[in-house]
């Protein structure tokens, strides 16, 4: 499903500086910086007489500001997540790297205080740089006040009133009360034998079901009493044996009603058939795990990554035992954000499981000549299990990437694959890397009930081992298909 969220662009602090001698050099100004705005390129020992620019690796016009300095336009087209930035002139060269924010909302951005920072010194300086609150700043888990849980300080949102983001972020980053300013990206939450297919058969023959185990469900909601399709027979929420009270992030009450329509081809539902596909009790993975639904997108698909931090800050404060969570994260866009990394980086150190969709950019060429990242599958986290999609040849049986799952030279992240094409509920078929995850979320809820002590790491290495190899490689299908037939 498509993320709009609030995603936190992985923020350079310092200039990455590189070059062909120890001569020549260049910064950046700003370090990050979002299609259509300006950065300015300083430069050292390289003349501006000939000189050429090159981002991502591709020729780009610039205009000269001073003697050594020039700047550049971002176009529409520069693919988010980092790029290199290089300046040849001669036999001078030298790069640098840009974080280039992707689909942001123009305007806005995510600040998250320090824990213990008091929230009305925060408004004074942040006031101070001409920026006002949209949201003003709000304890992520006012129960935490462990210093390094990242859920004990607050998170507001700004209007930057005109000024770049890029510049913003910069100016932000300075201020000693902003653990993290992150833009407002826009992303979105992401009929076959699938449990047969992932040998869910094997692993509830051994007994396991994922008691003791909750799943946070970080979605459009679910819906505990509508029927998934009309025709007799259809598969109801209900089916959730241990559905658990949750929240609304994006109206900000306790009504979790699943009321996302697809508008491609207006299939009703995300967030309930990706619960029943983790958790079902005829349709599910880990049938006896408890179901915490969080919704953190909207009806529209737009998840905002100010709720999605949110979200996740409030499942790790409703399961005390961490370890004992499985966050099923079926959402995700192109632009990284440093505050959800650093608590996913949390929630990981205490043992909490956590799955997340791929993305469904298909394979180099489809959306970019290199398949964009997908975050926050895309962080690099112990024990974090990224989610490709997998179709089946009706005719020979042989899975293979599905057509839509993200893949290519970026996609060094995958951790595994699962069924996402024709995951057929009531009397719709879904599909999408959103719901290949629960799946594996599941499968994480069992692996976390036979081996409650092991570490997040420790238990994707396992699923990775048991994974059922494919004839495709690790940046397309991860490690293979998922496999329970023998383990855990």
């Amino acid at each position: 499903m498509r993320w709009f969220g609030f995603i936190l662009l992985v923020l350079l602090a310092s200039c990455y500086q590189g070059s062909s001698n120890s001569t020549s050099s260049i910064t950046l100004s700003p370090m990050q910086a979002a299609r259509g705005e300006t950065v300015n390129i300083n430069l050292t020992g390289i003349t501006l007489d000939g000189a050429q620019v090159f981002l991502g690796g591709t020729p780009i016009a610039y205009q000269k500001v001073a003697t050594q300095t020039l700047s550049i336009v971002l176009p529409s087209t520069t693919p988010a997540g980092p790029q290199t930035v290089q300046v040849q002139s001669g036999s001078a060269s030298a790069t640098a790297t840009l974080g280039v924010l992707g689909n942001v909302v123009p305007g806005q951005l995510l600040v998250t205080l320090k824990p213990g920072i008091n929230p009305s010194d925060a408004q004074k300086q942040i006031g101070a740089l001409g920026f006002t609150f949209i949201q003003l700043p709000q304890p992520l888990d006012s129960s935490s006040s462990d210093p390094s849980n990242p859920c004990s300080g607050s998170l507001g949102v700004i209007n930057v009133n005109g000024v770049p983001l890029g510049q913003a972020l910069a100016e932000l980053e300075q201020l000693n009360v902003v653990y993290k300013a992150d833009p407002q990206s826009a992303g979105g939450a992401d009929a076959v034998d699938y449990l047969g297919a992932i040998g869910a058969a094997g692993a509830k023959g051994r007994g396991r079901s994922g008691t003791g185990i909750t799943i946070a469900v970080l979605d459009t909601g679910v819906t505990a009493t509508s029927v998934v399709g009309a025709r007799p027979g259809a598969v109801v929420a209900g089916d959730l044996v241990n559905l658990l009270p949750g929240y609304n992030f994006v109206d900000n009450n306790t009504t979790v009603t699943d009321d996302f329509v697809n508008p491609s081809n207006q299939i009703p539902l995300h967030g309930t058939p990706i619960a029943v596909l983790a958790a079902g009790a005829k349709l599910g993975v880990a049938s006896q795990a408890s179901v915490l639904p969080v919704k953190v997108c909207d009806k529209n698909g737009l998840c905002l990554a100010s709720n999605v931090v949110k979200g996740v800050c409030y499942s790790l404060s409703q399961v005390p035992d961490r370890s004992k969570l499985v966050l099923n994260l079926s959402l995700g866009g192109d632009t990284p954000v440093d505050v959800l990394e650093a608590i996913l980086s949390y929630a990981s150190s205490k043992g909490t499981l956590i799955a997340a969709a791929g993305g469904n950019q298909g394979p180099d060429g489809t959306v970019a000549p290199l398949t964009p990242k997908h975050y926050p599958a895309a962080y690099k986290l112990p024990g974090l299990v990224a989610v490709a999609a997998l179709a089946q040849d009706s005719a020979s049986g042989r899975w293979s990437p599905a057509s839509f799952s993200s893949r290519g030279a970026n996609t060094d992240y995958l951790s595994i694959a699962a069924p996402g094409q024709d995951i057929a509920i009531g009397q719709y078929t879904y599909q999408g890397t959103s719901f290949a995850t629960p799946l594996v979320a599941g499968a994480l809820a069992m692996w976390r009930e036979a081996n409650p002590s092991l570490s997040p790491a420790d238990i994707q290495n396992k699923l990775k081992a048991a994974a059922t190899p494919l004839p495709f490689s690790g940046n397309e299908v991860g490690a293979g298909l998922l496999n329970l037939s023998s383990q855990p």
